[in-house]
């Protein structure tokens, strides 16, 4: 499953966008995989009102400084929207459990039950629990599952 890098290049017009600059990123659920699609500002406002019925969520991120050292995280409700759409597919369980993982360490989500097979997770937000199969990533599907959702998931 391969997702283009953050190109740091406007989706719409091509151009690069900068250092320091505001820009707009778009979720997209393609059936077998997600896809990203990132606009500079000056076009979002037309690409933001576009119905699109496979649009998971959206944010606005900068384009980091040579000296920034942290890369930012899509918002909370677009990591919820991703894990719900992991679960309704049902067939990338590892996927699935390592963003909820992610998202008990953010304190989105809190472990209420665990065993060997399942680990029950409550979110607050949504007053909603999840029960997702404890699917361990085998060596080769970690290295791929965390590159996929740097890829897709970080500004």
């Amino acid at each position: 499953m391969d997702i283009p890098r953050a190109s740091q290049i406007c989706s719409l017009t091509q151009r690069e966008l900068l250092p320091g600059e505001y820009f707009y990123s778009v979720l997209l659920d393609e059936g077998e995989e997600f896809s990203r699609l990132d606009f500079c500002a000056e076009v979002w406002s037309g690409e933001r009102d576009k119905e699109r019925q496979n649009r998971v969520g959206w944010w606005r991120a900068k384009v980091p400084l040579p000296s920034d050292k942290r890369l930012k995280l899509a918002p909370n409700d677009v990591l919820l929207q991703v894990l719900d759409q992991l679960i309704a597919r049902g067939d990338r369980w590892e996927m699935c459990y390592v963003l909820a993982l992610l998202l008990v360490r953010r304190r989105i989500l809190r472990i209420d039950k665990e065993n060997a097979e399942y680990i029950t997770v409550y979110c607050g937000r949504r007053d909603t629990y999840y029960d997702i199969p404890v699917a361990m990533p085998n060596e080769e599907q970690i290295e791929q599952t965390q590159t996929y959702l740097a890829e897709l998931l970080y500004a």
